[in-house]
């Protein structure tokens, strides 16, 4: 199972200085790299290994071992050091980190907590209100998307948002007295970053579970990018760094970004940019996640049946409409609750190391009259009521894509200057920039996973009378939790579980 964000940002930039952060030109911008970064163009590190260190070390010799001794002891020392520390990229990374830590430690455990809390409440809120958005136009479509990449790509452009930019976006994370993103964004970046490091450092998960999370910034290195958000975004997010010429070399800035995304997603998804990117562009920011984890317990493959699945909706007639998908059948442990009040069934379905579990909300009635009854509260409380038990359940064999232009809803939820030219306020990554287009690209496939087990059950699923019964073949919604972060990694809604054949075919 995977999933991936990439944002594109579209950018005018012109070349000023306005804090006395330094602004980098061309082949100056340093370069930081992790390991998702291998795809990236190799040209670039070599351009600035002979010109930095040449330039700063025969300056500092002549000058200062003939003057300080016998004239300006007190004088030199205070001017050189200023002048030298900034321009030299090994020394910017460390000045940085502790500007940015000293406000941390001072936070009670408690109050952490529950700042994490509200971060991860704030990500439940994104995928509610997306998907209500989504419905809104593609009522009996799948939806499908993935919060922790939209929310990485979001921090990613509210580290350089100012003014009613910065305002907007904090309030996609919601707006709680106690928690004001507005206020306070560098608390919510320390969450975040602190979120999604506890989402690659798992270490109780079992072979076979893999989450993995990245984020490259791309900036053009003829537009001047400000050293203090490049050293931010490598910092708190741990981004890769890599400069690019989309003036003059923009089909080959299109392969290394489509080469970052392949190697980040295991391959899954090979291109996200279809299109060379103008030459106008000042920043892509990319930020990834992939997602491939075991069942605790596997379906038998011989369990595995074509069955008939019901859309909900009835032709003229009055019959209900139904397509053939394959059919996976268990008999095992898992969560289930039953809220008689709503009128639905939860089953939670955990992957080895019970740390992620894959939640399937199935009401008696029309999923979408459901789901507009259901908030971000709701979902809380299925969770938490869930117990564990023996369960038979039966749930389509499917993969689900996506692709989602984000421009286009995010609007809806108060996010509008960031598109526009004109009042767009992030001068802190560069000046004069903002966003023309956000692309969501999400794929997840789900299947028996894993070798059978030798004593597979034989029990069908219309016999349950002493345990529970849950049968996902009518619409239904599905959500992936991440146990110790307590954050949603996908939401979706399932109309019509791809792939399918027709009564007649």
């Amino acid at each position: 199972m995977l999933i991936l964000l990439p944002i594109w940002v579209l950018a005018v930039a012109a070349q000023t200085t306005d804090d006395g952060s330094k602004i980098y030109f061309e082949n100056e911008l340093p370069l930081f790299k992790t390991k998702a970064s291998q795809a990236a163009e190799p040209q670039m590190v070599p351009q600035k290994v002979p010109q930095m260190i040449p330039q700063k070390v025969p300056q500092m010799v002549p000058q200062k071992t003939p003057q300080m001794v016998p004239q300006k002891t007190s004088q030199m020392v205070p001017q050189k050091v200023p002048q030298m520390v900034p321009q030299k990229s090994p020394q910017m990374v460390p000045q940085k980190v502790p500007q940015m830590a000293p406000p941390m430690p001072s936070m009670a455990n408690d109050r952490n907590t529950c700042n994490r809390q509200y971060v991860a409440k704030g990500l439940r809120e994104i995928s509610i209100n997306l998907d209500n958005l989504i419905r809104k136009y593609s009522q009996d479509e799948n939806t499908l998307l993935s919060p922790i990449p939209i929310a990485n790509a979001m921090g990613l452009l509210l580290l350089g948002a100012k003014g009613r930019t910065a305002q907007e976006i904090s309030c996609l994370f919601g707006n709680n007295p106690d928690f004001d993103v507005s206020r306070s964004p560098d608390l919510l970046h320390k969450e975040l970053g602190s979120l999604i490091d506890d989402l690659i450092l798992q270490p109780g998960v079992s072979s076979g579970s893999e989450v993995s999370v990245g984020a490259a910034v791309f900036p053009n290195q003829w537009y001047g990018i400000k050293s203090s958000y490049i050293e931010k975004a490598a910092t708190i997010y741990h981004s890769d760094i890599v400069p690019l010429d989309y003036i003059y070399r923009g089909s080959e800035a299109k392969t290394i970004i489509n080469k970052w995304v392949a190697n980040a997603t295991n391959n899954r998804i090979k291109t996200i940019l279809d299109r060379t990117p103008l030459p106008t562009t000042s920043i892509v920011l990319v930020s990834a996640i992939y997602f491939n984890c075991e069942w605790k317990h596997t379906f038998p493959l011989t369990n595995t049946k074509m069955k008939p699945f019901y859309t909900g909706k009835f032709t003229k007639n009055g019959e209900e409409e139904y397509v053939h998908v394959q059919m996976m059948l268990n008999s095992a442990e898992a969560l289930y609750m039953e809220d008689k009040t709503r009128q639905l069934q939860v089953l939670g379905l955990p992957y080895k190391g019970d740390e992620i579990v894959m939640y399937i909300v199935l009401p008696e009635g029309d999923l979408k009259q459901a789901l507009n009854q259901l908030r971000e509260a709701d979902f809380k409380e299925m969770i938490n009521s869930c117990k564990s038990r023996q369960t038979i359940y039966m749930i389509p064999k499917m993969k689900l894509e996506a692709q989602l232009q984000l421009e286009t809803l995010l609007p809806e939820l108060g996010v509008t200057s960031l598109f526009d030219q004109t009042i767009s306020d992030l001068d802190g990554i560069a000046p004069r920039a903002y966003v023309n287009e956000i692309i969501h690209k999400v794929e997840i496939e789900v299947t028996e996973t894993g070798t059978v087990a030798s004593a597979a059950t034989a029990a069908t699923i219309n016999r349950g009378n002493f345990i529970p019964v849950v049968r996902a073949d009518k619409p239904f919604l599905f959500f992936i939790h991440h146990v110790k972060t307590d954050s949603f990694l996908f939401w979706g809604t399932v109309m019509k579980p791809t792939p399918y054949t027709s009564p007649k075919g």
